[in-house]
Formats: C-alpha cells, sequence, structure tokens
C-alpha cells in the first residue's frame, strides 16, 4: 500500500498512538515511526486490503477472546468480587470460559480438621455453586469445568465408602447437572488440556511465591499454559531456543480470610486471554484489590 494515496490518514488526529509494523508501510516515508490516526480509520483500511476479515459484529473475527475464572471455594467464595466478575463479563463479552477448578470447597468431607461451626450441608454447596454456573452460563455459553482437588475431595470420599463409589449421579458433571448446559469436564487426574496449544490445569504444585509455581509448572510441563491452586497471580516467561513460553498463576475469587491461617498472601482476580487462529495468544491477567480494577483505561469496581 502507497500510503501518500490516503491523506486522509494524517486529519483523523484521535485518542491514541498507533504503531504500524515495516510490513505495513514498506512504500511509505513513514516507516519505523509511530503516526496520530483514528484505529477505526486503521481497522477499516487494513480490511479493505483484506488484511482483516470483518465478522458479524464488525470487529475482526480472527481472535477468539476467553477468560479463565476458578478457585470460587464455594461458598467460602467472595461474594462482592463474584458480582464484579459479572460486570467484567457483560463488558469483555467472552467467546469462551474455563473454569479451572476449586469451584467447590468441599469443606464438609474433607480429611483436614474441620471448624464444627463452618461443617454445613454439601447439599449447601450445590446449590451455590449451581446458582454461579447459572450466572456465568448467562453471560457465555461455551464452558469448560476442570476439577481441582477440592472437587476431587468427594471422589475420594466415595472411595472410602466403596458401597456408593461409582454412582453417576454422585459425580461431579452429575452434581452440578453440566450436561444441562454442554459444559465440557475434565477430571483433576487429568493432565493439562490444550486450547490452540495452550496447557490449561487446575495444578498441583505449590511454592512459596508468587511466579514460583508457575515456573515449577513450566519446568513440569514446558510450553505456555495457566493453573489455579496457588491462589496468587503471577507468571514465569522463558525465552530459549526453541521459543518464548509462559505459564501464569490465575488468582482467586474466595474470602481472603481463610479460618486455617492468620494471613493469606493471595490475589484475588482472573485471567483473560485473546487467540488467534494460529496459535499466537495475548493473556492478561487482572488482580482485583479492595473489589476494584482498572482495565482498558475503565474503572470497575462495586
Amino acid at each position: 500500500m502507497n500510503w501518500s494515496e490516503h491523506p486522509e490518514i494524517v486529519k483523523h488526529i484521535n485518542k491514541s498512538w498507533t504503531v504500524l509494523s515495516d510490513y505495513e508501510l514498506s512504500q511509505d516515508i513513514y516507516r519505523d515511526y509511530a503516526i496520530k490516526i483514528n484505529p477505526e480509520t486503521i481497522r477499516n483500511l487494513r480490511r479493505k486490503e483484506g488484511w482483516i476479515k470483518q465478522g458479524n459484529n464488525g470487529v475482526s473475527d480472527k481472535f477468539e477472546k476467553v477468560i479463565f475464572v476458578g478457585d470460587f471455594h464455594v461458598p467460602f467464595h467472595d461474594y462482592k468480587l463474584f458480582e464484579l466478575l459479572l460486570q467484567f463479563m457483560r463488558y469483555f463479552k467472552p467467546d469462551k470460559c474455563f473454569i479451572i477448578g476449586d469451584l467447590l470447597d468441599c469443606y464438609s468431607v474433607s480429611t483436614f480438621d474441620k471448624d464444627p461451626t463452618r461443617i454445613g450441608n454439601l447439599q449447601t454447596e450445590l446449590d451455590l455453586a449451581q446458582n454461579i454456573i447459572d450466572k456465568i452460563f448467562k453471560l457465555c455459553k461455551d464452558i469448560t469445568f476442570l476439577e481441582g482437588n477440592h472437587e476431587y475431595r468427594i471422589t475420594k470420599h466415595l472411595r472410602n465408602n466403596p458401597q456408593l463409589y461409582g454412582l453417576d449421579c454422585l459425580s461431579i458433571p452429575s452434581l452440578l447437572r453440566l450436561a444441562d448446559k454442554n459444559i465440557k469436564f475434565y477430571s483433576y487426574m487429568n493432565p493439562p488440556i490444550q486450547h490452540h496449544k495452550f496447557q490449561i490445569t487446575h495444578g498441583n504444585i505449590i511454592r512459596k511465591y508468587s511466579g514460583w509455581t508457575a515456573k515449577a509448572l513450566w519446568e513440569k510441563y514446558g510450553g505456555c499454559g495457566i493453573a489455579g491452586h496457588s491462589h496468587r497471580i503471577g507468571n514465569f516467561v522463558k525465552r530459549n531456543t526453541q521459543g518464548v513460553f509462559g505459564w501464569y498463576e490465575n488468582g482467586c475469587l474466595c474470602s481472603l480470610e481463610p479460618e486455617y491461617l492468620d494471613f493469606a498472601d493471595w490475589v484475588q482476580g482472573w485471567s483473560i486471554a485473546y487467540f488467534t487462529k494460529k496459535d499466537l495468544f495475548h493473556l492478561e491477567q487482572i488482580p482485583v484489590v479492595k473489589h476494584q480494577f482498572l482495565f482498558q483505561g475503565k474503572l470497575f469496581s462495586i
């Protein structure tokens, strides 16, 4: 493209700087420079040249928007934080949602010492979790559920009561009625699943500091991926002769005041990612502090 034939772009002074690559500026004197133009003008010009296909909503259909949530630990989830998540999902409009484990806490079937005042009823947990799934499903119809170590407590409990083990009605997919919404389910004992070669798991590794767990996951699985379990937000990025790789810790949506710790160094939040058909991805982690955060220049709070 010869940009000298498009003088209109220099007239569109707008809010942000857009950097054009060498490829797009190969015939232009603005090579290697940023010019202040209207981003929508550039998108329209790119569509005209066939670089971006226009989808039904008038936006590029080359990207799939994904959200990763997990570690609610119902009924010990943060109710206000969940409402903030729903507020964000209405804005972000994800194409796909991964619930990456520990939606349930399964406190009553835990083998750990329990506070008698908090044992509660497993059916109450299931009802609350079902309500969370219902609300997420209204905002995203494509959901994948990865079992966490806390949901796996039910399987271990059944193994200790073999007369009940093997009943389909007592499995997590049945207890949460996942089939009613065509929600895909993967067991905690499965290796990480892959989405565009990006690995997703609840995780079974914990290290002391943010980012250290991500490094341990890279050492175990290689490649790129995301996990829950640590209740922290962190990442580890490694470049070697094979390329650039990154693993991410996803944060949590549970209360930050568990009864078994005097202080939890956890961080609430979730992650979003954009995927292309060529397996390129861009991931953003969203830490939430005191029920507020910034995303794309917008303040979300509750």
